[in-house]
């Protein structure tokens, strides 16, 4: 049987702290053949440097597939949640009772989310020979340790200079027609045209007939002219002075008249309301009986003729 108790040979083990970790040992012999390491015992632990009387932390060693020469070491995390800073580990075989060391190193614990490399579900090839256990592979790196907290942001950087203009875009579509304003004030009348050519004289109409009887409108107190009045003959007969109003109501055209007559003792006057109405000496009859007539010269304006007084 291959004696495996030579010089222990040395591997440094990296771990992450509260991970579980683990190492495959597969050991051979000078000739390159597995070595069946079913009927041999092993332990393993580890200890800080700093001490060496404290109970060592339990490394477990897996023989499950001990008959092809492999060993499986695994620190399970509520173990490596207690390692931290530099510590020793060791792997022991026991002869006749009394332990033989076959592999020992350094194992360092960091910090989850702290970099570098870590020999976490690594895997070993120990060769053993006459003189001395040889490392052929001394440790393959395995899985990064988790990613630690992201730090806090830090300050923004100053705002660089504004790009250039980019092109103009195309005009997009016409929106909706608003709604309409409100109506502004109306602006200064302009000046007046000039005057169309006068129209063309109309026919003569029918001769007068003084023997046709002219229609009577008597009246016994103040009046206003109507326009159904035109071409008739207003009578006022009242012993006190009264008025005959003519307003612009009455709307006669150029040309009509109306006669009256004072038949009472009551003066007549002719009164205008927004209305011009001319005459000479005055707008008033001058005795009883005296006839006067008021004749359209123009659009609201009336000329008084007759026996009139001032």
């Amino acid at each position: 049987m291959t004696t495996l108790y030579r010089r222990p040979g040395k591997v440094r083990w990296a771990i992450t702290t509260g991970d579980t970790v683990s190492v495959t040992l597969t050991f051979k012999d000078e000739n390159g053949s597995a070595l069946n390491l079913s009927t041999r015992t092993f332990s393993a632990g580890a200890l800080p440097y700093a001490t060496s009387t404290a109970t060592p932390a339990p490394i477990s060693v897996d023989t499950t597939n001990a008959t092809t020469g492999v060993l499986a070491l695994i620190i399970d995390d509520a173990v490596t949640a207690t390692i931290s800073g530099e510590w020793c580990w060791w792997l022991e075989e026991v002869v006749a009772g009394e332990p033989r060391t076959l592999l020992d190193g350094p194992l360092s614990a960091r910090p989850q989310g702290a970099s570098g490399t870590s020999t976490s579900s690594s895997e070993i090839t120990v060769t053993i020979d006459d003189a001395s256990v040889e490392i052929i592979t001394s440790s393959v790196t395995g899985p990064p340790g988790q990613t630690g907290a992201q730090g806090a942001q830090g300050p923004q950087g100053a705002t660089g200079p504004q790009g250039a203009t980019g092109p103009q875009g195309a005009t997009g579509p016409q929106g909706a027609t608003g709604p309409q304003g409100a109506t502004g004030s109306q602006g200064a009348t302009g000046p007046q045209g000039a005057t169309g050519p006068q129209g063309a004289q109309g026919a003569a109409g029918a001769a007068g007939d003084w023997s046709t009887a002219q229609t009577l409108n008597a009246k016994t107190d103040s009046y206003t002219l109507l326009t159904s009045d035109a071409g008739k003959l207003v009578t006022l007969d009242k012993a006190t002075a009264v008025n005959l109003t003519v307003n612009s109501s009455l709307g006669l055209s150029a040309g009509q008249r109306i006669d009256f007559v004072q038949l009472g003792a009551g003066q007549v006057t002719v009164v205008a309301s927004s209305t011009t109405v001319n005459g000479t000496p005055g707008l008033k009859t001058r005795a009883q009986y005296s006839a006067a007539s008021i004749i359209c010269t123009a659009s609201n304006v009336y000329l008084v003729v007759g026996d009139l007084a001032a």
